[in-house]
């Protein structure tokens, strides 16, 4: 019975996803329609283009965007409820962590960009190091304090929850690879990469899937984390190779002279 529940709240969750993306297919096609039939052939062109990189960039976007509340489904197919509950908070709180280093790529993306565009390469690989290192320390500091201040914090939400802290220190993994690879969704966004960088968000759905409930039927929780951290790996270390294969940038940098 539970599981027929949770299969009901996965269709109708990812059905209400697919329905918004049909219901904003018009909109872009409305959008499309509104340049002016006397217009300057560029000036629609540039419309047609940006329109193709937003539907490119959607999966992407929705992966980030919905990727939580995904995995809580799909490994609540194969988990008992209270593991799902020490899951879902240790998501939660992971999350806590993460905000910081996405606001830092917040602060620095349009610095990036306008960078990226003009071609400066220079103050592309600055941006990066000192970005990298204000992300990578804070978020390491906070992985090796949760051995010792993780369990008052979750004790918080209730002593039961005491069991999130081992898969809330292996979740707290994604800040640092986070940190460590650097803005890739910008850069391929910034440098056209959008396209190919939907086949490996779509792939990234299918890995979060699969192993999610195969590490999470036979290792519990913490095998449910560890598929978290290999999907998020394994999608950056994707997305890293595409711009360094694509174009003369690299993410990750960890020196000031590292070699591009």
């Amino acid at each position: 019975m539970r599981h027929e529940v949770v299969l009901d709240v996965l269709a109708l969750y990812f059905v209400s996803t697919a329905a918004v993306c049909v219901l904003l297919a018009p909109l872009f096609r409305r959008a499309m329609a509104s340049v002016p039939a006397n217009s300057r052939r560029c000036d629609r062109n540039e419309r047609r283009r940006w329109i193709g990189a937003g539907l490119d960039l959607l999966i992407p976007t929705l992966f980030l965007e919905l990727s939580v509340n995904t995995i809580i489904l799909i490994a609540s197919l194969v988990l008992p409820t209270d593991e799902v509950a020490i899951l879902t908070i240790a998501l939660r709180v992971q999350a806590v962590v993460l905000f910081g280093v996405t606001s830092i790529n917040m602060v620095v993306a349009p610095r990036i960009a306008r960078s990226l565009g003009a071609g400066d390469e220079a103050t592309v690989n600055d941006l990066l190091f000192a970005s990298t290192h204000l992300k990578l320390w804070p978020a390491l500091l906070l992985a090796c304090l949760l051995p010792v201040f993780g369990e008052p914090l979750l004790a918080i939400f209730g002593p039961e929850y005491a069991a999130a802290l081992l898969p809330l220190i292996t979740l707290c993994a994604i800040p640092v690879i986070m940190a460590v690879f650097g803005p890739v969704v910008l850069f391929v966004t910034v440098l056209e990469l959008e396209a190919v960088a939907n086949r490996v968000f779509q792939l990234a759905f299918v890995a979060l899937a699969i192993l999610v409930p195969a590490l999470g039927y036979y290792f519990g929780v913490q095998g449910a984390a560890v598929a978290v951290i290999a999907v998020w790996l394994g999608w950056h270390v994707a997305l890293y190779r595409l711009i360094r294969v694509r174009t003369r940038y690299s993410t990750l940098r960890l020196t000031p002279r590292q070699a591009a």
